[in-house]
């Protein structure tokens, strides 16, 4: 029997109306909205064995590997780099050296697994940023305290799979690879305030903030670069965790904004 069925047998009604009630009050506690709608409505999250997890990870290591020779060789071949379609702003910012080797801390790779059958379908690289990891750690927390998952750890361990630490973990190792030293940095989340994600940028705050790492949430539009140093909110900061999309960033505010300054002249 799989895990999900194991997990679906315990879905009594008191306890289904009971975790469905516990997880509705929960995201509305911590913020866990797209939007004005709840971000999980369903009571199972995925399960995945130990053995499918390491499974995935040996595929997914190798087509990483193959991105970052891709990567490589377009930065330095203009001919190679042609058949991307660049826009001419992309041309401009893609010689700029960001001072760390990795191109893409953040990335997410999106895809459907189904242990199954061994299938492995890819539907996107999302290298820019992306959404999901704050949430996903505190859907976890959420999930584990439900009374039906509660429940069915009397009979199986649970391991959640913490997402933000690593988030953090690589931005500060950019960090004191770009800056040669351990001092903590001060960061700064930019993105437009109307966006229906903006509630994770919260999360990551917190993070931060617990980290003893100075967090400040702003519109990138507010950002300020006088005397090469970035300002946001009249403070100078260190690290962008830049989760507005470069290319919205270029669109309303050009090359010439203070964000972009900043990282063209390693600042």
């Amino acid at each position: 029997m799989s895990l999900a069925a194991r997990y679906h047998d315990l879905l009594t009604p008191d306890l289904a109306d009971a975790s469905h009630t516990h997880l509705e009050h929960a995201q509305r506690r911590r913020g866990l909205v797209f939007g004005d709608r709840a971000l999980c409505t369903v009571l199972r999250p995925r399960f995945m064995r130990v053995a499918d997890y390491r499974d995935l990870q040996s595929r997914v290591g190798p087509l990483l590997r193959a991105f970052a020779r891709v990567y490589e060789r377009a930065v330095h071949d203009r001919d190679f780099r042609a058949q991307f379609g660049l826009s001419d702003w992309e041309e401009v910012l893609v010689a700029t050296d960001p001072g760390y080797v990795n191109p893409s801390p953040t990335s997410r790779l999106d895809c459907f697994a189904a242990p199954a059958s061994a299938a492995l379908g890819l539907t996107e690289y999302n290298a820019e940023t992306p959404a999901g990891a704050g949430y996903s750690d505190a859907l976890s927390e959420a999930f584990l305290d439900l009374p039906l998952m509660r429940e069915f750890a009397r009979t199986h361990e649970i391991l959640p799979l913490p997402a933000a630490p690593g988030v953090v973990g690589v931005l500060l190792e950019a960090w004191h690879e770009f800056s040669g030293t351990r001092t903590p940095p001060r960061v700064a989340i930019l993105d437009w305030r109307d966006v229906p994600t903006s509630t994770e940028f919260d999360l990551f705050q917190q993070h931060f903030l617990s980290l003893g790492i100075e967090c400040f949430i702003e519109d990138p539009r507010h950002a300020e670069y006088e005397n090469r140093r970035l300002y946001v909110g009249g403070t100078a900061v260190d690290l962008v965790y830049k989760r507005v999309l470069i290319s919205e960033l270029v669109e309303r505010c050009g090359l010439d904004c203070p964000v972009i300054r900043a990282v063209r002249d390693r600042e």
